[in-house]
């Protein structure tokens, strides 16, 4: 998504853009009549996740296909937005509304807003039963989660766009937190902490002073990780098994990373990840694989300046292998990088990442056949490239 002027947000309206994350584990039959009912209604609850394109957010479902997409120029229609100064960021979606954060330079005060967007209806609505100030925003379970620190609001919103806004039930872990923060990586694949104790079971939390990391269960029980006394560790991504973290030193001038770690919860044993690679690349763990990628070294005299090798690794057995490869030849004048978790996204069991077709940058879906790989083609475009 573009950055148009975020840093002119106030801290009341600043909003996380997290990479939303994908649901499993869906419940099973139970042995009441009662509880088959609400399995029932729960099996019709269909996911959806964001991919991010600029200008587009596209929505998917968990089988991989596109069920809608967003387009900021339109929204700004919507909601009236005229002046060059004004502008709409999208935080998240469905299938059918948009949440989007927005800036009207003709309104008093500071001209922000919280809103939802039905874009095929051509209508919006602002949030304003939603205080302004939640940090992060998740669509989970057909409803629309609002985090800020310990809090967290669940709003239903109807593509008539009617809505109503409840508190999320977080167990005991308000009332255990005491001088414990919760911690939502900016990297992890889920958004929302109702969305991490149901499908990871737990959440990682620090101390105010940000010396150190501890699990917290539902029930506020705290298990303290080896870290607790080391205020040299950030936190990357954690899913049901291990924890990543990112190791520095500080020097006299600056922080210098010296590597990447990971906890296993089983017996709490830290060990250093076997792969070199940038913090750019480190996208994200789920079901105990780690997600990454590199940039080959750039070779000249060929046609391709650099290939783009996407990794999954198994953290049991320290064993890595390649998900997807793509090129970048000369004259593409579009980010090569494409780091970080904008640039590969998890949904169900399908991966997707960005790479270039033809005069476009796309998404696509990498589809894996016994020992080969493909990309298939989501007809999902970011941009035109520039030659």
């Amino acid at each position: 998504m573009k950055k148009k002027n975020i840093a002119a947000i106030s801290i009341t309206f600043l909003i996380l853009l997290i990479t939303a994350g994908c649901r499993s584990n869906k419940n099973s039959g139970t042995e009441s009549a009662a509880t088959e009912e609400s399995v029932v209604e729960e099996a019709e609850v269909e996911e959806f996740y964001h991919l991010d394109a600029n200008d587009t957010f596209f929505s998917i479902n968990e089988k991989g296909e596109k069920v809608g997409e967003f387009h900021e120029e339109k929204i700004k229609e919507i909601l009236g937005l005229d002046d060059k100064g004004d502008f709409v960021n999208i935080i998240t979606c469905s299938d059918k509304i948009a949440i989007c954060i927005c800036y009207n330079s003709e309104v008093e005060e500071y001209g922000y807003g919280l809103y939802a967007v039905n874009e095929t209806l051509g209508k919006s609505i602002e949030l304003e039963k939603v205080p302004h100030s939640y940090d992060n925003v998740d669509y989970y379970k057909g409803d629309f989660y609002f985090t800020y620190d310990d809090k967290e609001l669940i709003c239903s919103i109807e593509d008539s766009l009617e809505y109503v806004v409840k508190e999320a039930d977080l167990g005991s872990i308000a009332d255990k937190l005491e001088n414990e923060i919760i911690c939502i990586p900016y990297r992890h694949m889920n958004g929302s902490i109702t969305r991490l104790l149901d499908e990871v079971g737990y959440v990682i939390v620090r101390d105010f002073s940000g010396d150190g990391y501890a699990v917290m269960q539902k029930d506020g029980t705290v298990t303290e990780l080896p870290q607790r006394g080391c205020k040299h560790y950030v936190l990357m991504c954690y899913d049901k098994n291990v924890v990543f973290f990112q190791k520095y030193f500080d020097s006299y001038y600056k922080s210098i990373p010296i590597g990447y770690y990971y906890i296993k919860l089983d017996t709490m044993e830290e060990n250093k990840l076997p792969y070199e690679f940038s913090e750019e690349s480190f996208y994200t763990v789920k079901n105990g694989k780690l997600y990454w990628s590199i940039l080959s070294e750039q070779d000249k005299s060929a046609d391709i300046l650099y290939k783009k090798i996407y990794y999954a690794s198994d953290v049991e057995s320290d064993t890595a292998s390649v998900l997807a490869q793509t090129d970048v030849t000369p004259g593409l004048e579009y980010d090569i990088t494409f780091h970080g978790d904008n640039g590969l996204c998890i949904c169900g069991d399908n991966i997707f990442i960005k790479a270039a077709s033809e005069d476009n940058v796309k998404w696509f879906r990498i589809d894996k056949a016994g020992d080969n790989i493909s990309l298939a083609d989501m007809d999902l475009t970011i941009k035109t490239i520039q030659r």
